[in-house]
């Protein structure tokens, strides 16, 4: 090798070796950017992986989430479904026992001001209680989120007052004391 160079004079070796060297140090120079780009590279390369983890934890989160949200729902769902089931067979015991007497107990108009009185029979405990306008129950069964018409809530309430006359006798007979005064509360609850 050294032969290759045997001919050249002294000046031509140092601009030879001043060229390679700064060729070296391009060259290094060069090595340098592309290691701090790969270590660029690497660091995000980790914050996406990091953010790809935690976004594949929160989505199991969630997939948890929804699977209980389901579970719920079809929790619920059986329980409409089991208190359609009681509805109907109470409607089917109801209609067949005003069948058996022969007459409907319902009074009042179907108008705007509508309102269901007392059957005939039942003890009248307080005028509101007994008394109830069809449109503030619609209202209320609106805010719950349940759509009827005036006429099924005519309905339920006729039906109801089957159920709660003897309820209201006995407790009439054995809770009450004569003239004694009864305290109640219209406010409702959401469940």
């Amino acid at each position: 090798m050294a032969e290759d160079y045997a001919d050249m004079t002294g000046d031509e070796l140092i601009k030879l070796i001043i060229y390679q060297r700064e060729r070296m140090e391009e060259s290094d120079a060069a090595r340098k950017e592309s290691d701090r780009r790969i270590s660029e590279l690497t660091d995000k390369i980790s914050e996406l992986t990091e953010l790809l983890r935690k976004s594949n934890e929160s989505t199991s989160a969630m997939s948890v989430q929804m699977s209980e949200l389901l579970k719920q729902l079809g929790e619920k769902g059986r329980k409409i479904s089991e208190l359609q089931s009681e509805v109907k067979a109470a409607t089917r015991s109801v209609s067949v026992a005003s069948r058996r007497k022969g007459r409907r107990q319902r009074t009042g108009t179907m108008g705007t001001g509508a309102r269901l009185t007392c059957p005939e029979g039942l003890p009248r405990v307080q005028p509101l209680l007994l008394d109830t306008p069809v449109y503030r129950e619609t209202a209320r069964l609106l805010q719950e989120r349940m759509r009827v018409s005036r006429q099924t809530v005519t309905n339920w309430l006729e039906k109801g007052s089957c159920f709660f006359k003897e309820v209201i006798e006995y407790l009439k007979d054995n809770c009450l004391e004569k003239d004694s005064i009864v305290n109640y509360d219209e406010t409702w609850c959401r469940g």
